[in-house]
């Protein structure tokens, strides 16, 4: 691969030496049958250039020697792109301008973070998943005794997740709006059958607005739940896809372009619960309860447009993730209208996840051979909840339910509000 790194015109060529790079050394100036005077690269260095990288833009720095190494020794070719787009000549290239204090920033110009951000988010949303179709509840007649029953239910809900930044990981933001609908029928014996769909729009953009991607998503879940006086078991098993848009804005030296990609993710999750509820007088009650989740997560290979040698040819990926939460809930009956009292109530708990980050596997769409590399995004993995709530519901009648949901972790907080309206039978 060749590209011009200087042009010199004169006729004095007796100083003219040519300085190394970080990423290049060059050969000595020797002049041509013709007359010209030129030089050549005799090495680069992408990797193991005493620089000190973080894991991502370690990734990219071997990924880029490998493709230097590849085409040198003949075992990869070039893969050609339109004259407007970056060729993988052009991106070494770029390189020549790079110090100790950009290598790091120009390498990361070339990773996708934030399109696997879907994927890191999984744990959470199947967590959300399953509580909203675990919860039918309503007052017994008198007390603060609460039983399940039949019921149909939508939710609106909206809210905001921000992950900061972990090592060299970038952080991002993710701005959330959503429908759900389900629904509980009572079975025979204390159980009863649940079963929850919903539909989000999400808009992700990571901190320095260099990656940008609007996603939609479908989840669906199903729960098997056995009341046995104060105690409640429950099952649930689900589903979710998600599919978007994704853009990554490269600027690398000189060289300007947007990557385009349609990364499309998938989840699989199920849940045992096991609660018991303490009430204390007609007023007050305690139920603590543990939840124990295992998650599936799957990244479909996709491979990006736009930028040329440095579009992203993205490998299909899984992983699965355990948790543990513990938790406990506290409520009180309040006085609302004679036939229809208001439920106040918060919950506390701690997810502890055996996932703490999603590898992504990538090869630049530029050569014609060569061996993926590991980008990182991070998975918060250790989770505290808290839920604040108020539920206005009948018996028998309709149901208003407004409530809260915040998680909070190292470099992480969701906030999320939703309003729920119901009818039990």
């Amino acid at each position: 691969t060749r590209t011009e790194f200087l042009k010199a015109e004169g006729m004095d060529t007796a100083e003219l030496t040519v300085l190394s790079s970080l990423v290049f050394d060059f050969t000595d100036v020797t002049e041509s049958a013709e007359g010209w005077h030129g030089f050549s690269v005799a090495d680069a260095h992408f990797a193991d250039n005493g620089v000190s990288l973080g894991r991502n833009a370690g990734g990219v720095s071997r990924a880029m020697q490998q493709a230097w190494d590849r085409i040198a020794d003949g075992s990869a070719t070039e893969v050609k792109f339109a004259e407007d787009e970056i060729s993988l000549g052009a991106a070494f290239g770029a390189f020549h301008q790079a110090d100790p204090d950009t290598f790091d920033d120009m390498l990361l110009e070339l990773a996708s973070q934030t399109a696997a951000a879907p994927l890191a988010d999984s744990p959470s949303a199947a967590i959300a998943a399953a509580n909203s179709v675990l919860s039918c509840p309503a007052f017994a007649t008198t007390g603060v005794m609460m039983d399940e029953g039949s019921c149909v239910w939508s939710r609106a809900l909206g809210g905001e997740t921000t992950q900061g930044a972990n090592g060299d990981s970038s952080g991002y933001t993710q701005s959330v709006g959503g429908l759900q609908f389900g629904g509980q029928a009572a079975l025979a014996d204390g159980w009863f059958l649940g079963s929850g769909l919903t539909y989000e729009n999400s808009w992700f953009r990571n901190d320095s607005g260099s990656e940008k991607m609007e996603q939609q998503s479908f989840t669906g879940a199903v729960a098997l739940k056995k009341e046995a006086g104060p105690w409640l078991f429950g099952f649930v098993g689900g589903a979710g896809y998600n599919w978007g848009d994704s853009k990554r804005y490269i600027n690398l030296d000189t060289l300007t372009a947007t990557a385009h990609g349609e990364p499309d993710s998938a989840m699989v999750f199920a849940r045992a619960r096991a609660s018991y509820e303490f009430a204390f007088g007609d007023e007050y009650y305690m139920r603590p309860k543990i939840d124990l989740d295992v998650i599936n997560m799957h990244q479909f290979g996709y491979t990006e447009t736009g930028a040329g040698a440095m579009n992203l040819m993205v490998d299909g990926n899984s992983d699965t993730a355990f948790g543990v939460t513990p938790g406990i809930e506290f409520g009180a009956r309040i006085p609302f209208l004679e036939d229809w009292p208001a439920r106040l109530y918060g919950d506390l708990g701690v997810s502890f996840l055996t996932a703490d980050s999603w590898e992504t596997t990538s090869r630049f769409a530029g050569l014609s051979s060569m061996d993926s590399f590991s980008t990182f995004t991070p998975i918060a993995d250790t989770v505290g909840h808290v839920t604040l709530g108020l539920d206005l519901a009948k018996r028998q009648g309709m149901e208003l339910k407004f409530q809260y949901d915040g998680a909070f972790a190292d470099d992480y907080q969701s906030h999320t509000g939703s309003i729920r309206f119901g009818y039990r039978f």
